[in-house]
């Protein structure tokens, strides 16, 4: 396990998955499972966890250097591959203009 200070994955060191041996991991999942229970009156009820879905919606801004728009948007697509694993299509690039 690495030191958490020396976290390289650029994640909060203190919850970084990655650097955490086998016993937190399965200390966390165990966490993570838990069910609440309350109790009314004389009896006890498990409360279950809800489930959830979201959407998401991230903008960035950024500057590059491109010979024309079609290397432009090929630039942009393989650097958000490569930098956060993110596949752009055409219609998620909402603005791009020469300065």
């Amino acid at each position: 396990m690495l030191d958490k200070e020396q976290c390289k994955h650029l994640m909060n060191p203190e919850t970084c998955i990655s650097c955490e041996d086998e016993t937190e991991t399965e200390k966390r999942e165990k966490e993570l499972m838990k069910e609440e229970i309350v109790k009314k009156g004389n009896d006890l009820y498990v409360k279950k966890e809800k489930r959830y879905y979201a959407d998401i919606k991230i903008t960035w801004g950024v500057s590059f250097n491109a010979k024309n728009k079609e290397e432009a948007i090929q630039y942009l697509k393989e650097q958000y591959k490569d930098d956060y694993g993110i596949d752009l299509h055409d219609d998620e690039i909402i603005k791009l203009e020469e300065e």
